[in-house]
């Protein structure tokens, strides 16, 4: 065959083999732009998913806590009233029943054994049985340890006679005794049915929705599921603890699969295998969807409920959401270019604590802190804690570029753990310390005593008569009356000392830098307020006399305990020589 022949032949395959390169290389190309494309989405479609998850867990802790919030109301009346009737207790479960959905019923553990259920109906067969034989065999175990510690727990779900599904939320009752000085000795549990079905739906918890959430209690393999299967917590799927003083719950939420046809270059690699020669115009249109992308995930952003920043490593915003502008009421240009120092984050917290310090490292640093709590401020001044995800942005040397923040209002929460500390320190009705933490302030105070020489006094006062006035006008008028002898006795004394209710209508009242005599004339006063005070009843207006018992601390009083068990002495000394009188302890 002659050479030209030859030639001729090979040509007839040169397009064909051109062709097939150009398939090839834009196959590839496709490939590689595919796996961007895909990394995108799953970026996207991962931050839907933690924003959902997020936000499941903040309205799941508002549910429970509302209820535990009522329940632990219900047993601080127990507590301080501990000769309560089974009326009393059946008026009280009623109304918390009654009023607060999601609480189905109330029953307590006098010394471990179900003693009191509200309603009674369809629970009869829990009456007089052990309180752990009623409770799931892994928060049966716990029950010492809440006892020890004073801690509560909400269960795992159980199934009643009723077919519904509840959480047993479990607190323990410390008795009040009045003269009993510290902790009062341990009553019994309080057990409340929380309704599943209700709480998860108050919450907006279900497998209906775009990315189906699964919970359960605890964590790991020990853990119970409430909603969903095991598989829901296994493998890359989002997760969102849930802490709280009552347990460790976790809600969770697969990211959903991307199949083939859903990725728009696989589509294109076939058209490229179809046309071949329109190379450009495939460039163009992997542009374009790129283009595309971008624009979704931008929308996305901006319609978070998250506030989204981006900042460089020095601090300097490069990106602020829609939602960042609503919150902290700065318009996009009025912050772009600025650095957090100068807009949303003040050097100092309102506690004077720095905060410059730690943003700085936080943003030069972000895989070290990849998480920080701090205190904002808005363009109009006010504060707000928030809590903040940090991740790294990299650029294609792997170098730090920017930080992308995503921040949460932790105002609300941190509003109501305040509530929560304030209620373990005073008395609900009286709003002054109660019996444990006026011992802690006695305790600080006898130490500072003993270790300046400096004196200190204790008065112990007691309402005489007072059983006669709730039997008389009722327990109403009888709350009022406590209410006023407290700020009476308030009004007389100093910003130093301290006022305690040890429990019914008994009173402590702690005097630094104090002598017997000079608290003794305060005491005086204070009697002496009270005897011409009248307070409004239903039908008339009540009036009541006090009984004080004063002491001062002497060497021989070793503990708190032995000074006011010297200053109660003297106040029922007081009570037997005729009430409405003030005596003065040797």
């Amino acid at each position: 065959m002659s050479a030209s022949g030859k030639n001729r032949r090979l040509s007839r395959y040169l397009p064909h083999l051109a062709s097939l390169t150009i398939i090839v290389v834009t196959l590839a190309v496709t490939m590689a732009i595919d796996a961007a494309w895909r990394s995108e989405r799953a970026k996207e479609q991962r931050l839907q998913v933690a924003t959902e998850v997020g936000s499941a867990r903040d309205r799941l802790e508002r549910a429970v806590f509302a209820r535990v919030l009522q329940a632990r109301n219900f047993v601080g009346y127990l507590e301080n009233n501990p000769n309560f009737t089974d009326q009393d207790f059946r008026l009280l479960a009623r109304d918390l029943v009654k009023t607060e959905e999601g609480i189905l019923a109330v029953r307590l553990a006098k010394a471990n054994t179900i003693t009191h259920v509200y309603p009674f109906m369809g629970r009869v067969h829990v009456q007089g049985r052990s309180l752990t034989d009623i409770l799931p065999e892994g928060d049966a175990a716990a029950v010492p340890k809440l006892i020890q510690n004073g801690e509560t727990l909400v269960t795992s779900p159980v199934t009643t006679v009723q077919q519904r599904q509840v959480f047993l939320y479990l607190n323990p009752i410390y008795q009040t005794v009045v003269g009993l000085f510290g902790s009062g000795p341990y009553w019994g549990m309080a057990v409340f049915e929380l309704d599943v079905q209700h709480i998860l739906e108050e919450a907006g918890i279900n497998r209906a929705s775009k990315y189906p959430l699964a919970l359960r209690t605890g964590t790991g393999a020990d853990g119970h599921i409430v909603l969903g299967t095991a598989q829901d917590f296994q493998g890359d799927v989002v997760t969102a603890d849930l802490t709280a003083p009552w347990g460790h719950w976790q809600i969770a939420a697969r990211q959903p699969a991307m199949g083939p046809w859903q990725s728009a270059p696989w589509l294109l690699g076939l058209a490229v295998a179809l046309v071949l020669g329109f190379t450009t115009w495939l460039a163009a249109h992997q542009l374009l969807e790129r283009i595309r992308t971008q624009e979704r995930y931008r929308e996305l952003v901006d319609n978070a409920r998250s506030v989204i920043l981006r900042v460089t490593p020095g601090g300097v915003i490069t990106f602020f959401n829609e939602y960042a502008q609503e919150f902290f009421g700065y318009e996009e240009h009025e912050v772009l270019g600025k650095h957090l120092l100068q807009t949303i984050v003040p050097p100092k917290d309102s506690q004077g604590r720095d905060q410059e310090t730690g943003t700085l490292e936080t943003m030069s640093n972000p895989e070290d802190n990849p998480f920080r709590e701090s205190e904002n401020i808005t363009k109009d001044g006010k504060r707000h804690w928030m809590s903040w995800a940090n991740r790294p942005l990299l650029d294609t040397n792997g170098e730090l570029e920017e930080v992308l923040c995503v921040g949460t209002d932790l105002t609300t929460r941190r509003e109501m753990e305040a509530r929560l500390r304030k209620m373990a320190k005073t008395d609900s009705l009286t709003g002054v310390s109660n019996r444990r933490h006026f011992f802690e302030k006695a305790e600080a105070e006898l130490q500072r005593s003993r270790r300046y020489d400096r004196p200190l006094s204790v008065l112990m006062l007691d309402l005489d008569h007072f059983k006669s006035i709730n039997d008389t006008h009722g327990h109403e008028a009888g709350d009022r009356v406590l209410v006023a002898v407290t700020e009476l006795i308030n009004g007389r004394l100093r910003d130093v000392d301290v006022l305690g209710r040890m429990g019914g209508e008994e009173f402590a009242v702690l005097f630094p830098e104090t002598a017997a005599g000079q608290a003794a004339s305060v005491a005086d006063r204070i009697r002496e307020v009270v005897e011409h005070a009248r307070v409004p009843g239903d039908n008339a207006e009540v009036s009541v006399t006090v009984s004080i018992g004063v002491a001062e601390l002497q060497d021989g009083d070793r503990t708190v305990d032995a000074l006011i068990r010297r200053a109660d002495k003297t106040m029922y000394k007081a009570k037997e020589q005729g009430r409405n009188r003030v005596m003065v302890a040797e």
